[in-house]
């Protein structure tokens, strides 16, 4: 039976949390790989399918709190009208997700407007990049060159599309910005950003899936980086972090269609990638099979721990408490009477039984004729 509760709404939370710190340590103190990276990315997809789907399944086992999800659950379980609380706020995450995900289908449309817009303009630049693009084997993505200081992306699912500036740059800087842009497409990076774009539209209420979605990002270009180096003489990576740097500075300046361009460098996540580049660590630190084996069971207790365990609300009343009693072989006997057996417990009498349960024969029982 599948069902969504409390508990396995806390369990995505906690999920959400997890992966956060797992991707802040795997980028920020650079425990990065180049064996088996798509693997990894692909236990991230299965990471986010577990949070798209808040409930329990048949084959989840309930581990009983103690401590604040009782009370939790006591305020979202309190009436409210004709229902409660938990039910009120599952309507208001649907409304929110709603409005979430037609606002992001706005931003596609609106992006798709401005792209058919300059799709005949660009001249001299659009025929440069798309001469560099035939170079590479993929003259088949549309080239669009918007007159506005962005940094260059890709977008289209299906049919790609390159986005780039109308700005001069350096031959071999333009080779290296296309090349880059060219394997999110062929390593089918725009799914994940798309996926992970949605995810965030469900949990618009939580800030550790828009930390996820940010450190994820960062994780595909560290991941394009280490592919476009690879081959690379340490000239040509200076040459290649001075490329990056370019167009980072370029970035920050004013862009009205800035909303709607998918891909924007922040400093933080440059200093990263700059870092790695230059120090080598793509080729270094980073491509071991043990890192790759560590990485793997992270996500897989991830997974597996989120789907096999979900925490639930346990507590007793007061009430309750008074009026429960533990019936064990120390403390606890049968008297035989005309009308059946009184059980005693701790020397009080609790009840009469016409006839002994099976799982009370241990008993013992005083006055029954041997």
């Amino acid at each position: 039976m599948v069902m969504i509760s409390l508990g396995s709404v806390v369990i995505c939370i906690m999920v959400s949390i997890f992966m956060t710190i797992y991707l802040s340590i795997v980028l920020y103190r650079r425990i990065f790989f180049l064996k088996g990276v798509k693997l990894v990315f692909v236990g991230m997809v299965i990471v986010l399918i577990r949070m798209l789907l808040p409930f329990n399944f048949s084959i989840s086992v309930t581990i009983p709190i103690t401590y604040i999800l009782p009370e939790l659950n006591k305020i979202m379980f309190r009436p409210f009208g004709n229902t409660n609380i938990f039910v009120g706020v599952l309507i208001l995450w649907i409304i929110g997700t709603f409005f979430k995900l037609v606002f992001e289908f706005i931003r596609n449309m609106r992006l798709n407007r401005v792209l058919q817009s300059y799709q005949n303009g660009g001249g001299y630049r659009r025929k440069q990049v798309e001469n560099i693009l035939d170079e590479f084997g993929m003259a088949n993505i549309r080239v669009i060159i918007l007159p506005e200081n962005i940094s260059p992306s890709i977008t289209g699912l299906i049919k790609p599309t390159l986005i780039f500036p109308d700005q001069d740059y350096a031959t071999q800087h333009l080779r290296y910005m296309i090349r880059h842009e060219i394997e999110h497409f062929k390593h089918h990076d725009l799914w994940l950003k798309k996926f992970i774009g949605i995810v965030s539209c469900i949990y618009w209420w939580n800030p550790f899936v828009y930390l996820i979605k940010r450190k994820l990002h960062l994780a595909l270009e560290l991941s394009n980086d280490s592919t476009v180096i690879r081959n690379m003489t340490n000239k040509e990576k200076i040459q290649y972090v001075e490329c990056l740097v370019e167009v980072a500075k370029m970035s920050q300046k004013d862009n009205k269609h800035k909303s709607t361009i998918p891909f924007i460098y922040s400093e933080n996540d440059l200093k990263v990638r700059v870092s790695g580049i230059l120090n080598d660590v793509y080729s270094k630190k980073c491509n071991s099979t043990f890192s790759l084996i560590v990485n793997i069971n992270i996500l897989l207790f991830l997974v597996l721990g989120s789907i096999f365990f979900i925490p639930e609300a346990y507590g007793i009343t007061h009430a309750a408490k008074e009026n429960t009693f533990v019936i064990e072989k120390d403390n606890s006997y049968f008297i035989k009477t005309s009308k059946g057996y009184d059980l005693y417990i701790e020397n009080v009498y609790v009840a009469t039984m016409e006839k002994i349960d099976s799982t009370l024969k241990n008993l013992i029982i005083y006055g029954e004729e041997r």
